[in-house]
């Protein structure tokens, strides 16, 4: 289960990357049914496999031409594509690791209520 949280999160991001986010949604939505089910006959509740791909997508540091304001900020400042990795690339990482631990956990807690 926590593969396939982590999976969806770096297909979200990787893609957001360089697409518009709601281009990534509008994309990878329609894969979340199958992701669903799992191997072993059980199936991992909708909404937390939707807020994985909406905190994917929606979370672009790694990248200049992955947002809007990303890409205003980086001649008035001067940044350079490497700016954003060495930069975002950290907070990304963390904000992934959260974001997927959380909605693996509250899939847990949620299913003993």
């Amino acid at each position: 289960r926590l593969g396939v949280y982590a999976a969806l999160y770096v297909l979200a991001a990787g893609l957001s990357a360089i697409i518009n986010n709601q281009a990534v949604v509008i994309m990878v939505a329609p894969m979340l049914d199958k992701l669903r089910q799992l191997e072993d006959g059980t199936s991992i509740p909708g909404e937390y496999l939707a807020l994985t791909l909406l905190y994917g997508a929606g979370t672009c540091l790694t990248t200049p031409i992955g947002y809007q304001t990303n890409m205003m900020v980086v001649k008035d400042g001067g940044y350079t594509f490497a700016d954003f990795i060495k930069y975002g690339g950290p907070i990304q990482l963390v904000h992934a690791v959260a974001c997927v631990l959380l909605c693996f956990l509250w899939e847990k807690v949620s299913s003993d209520w």
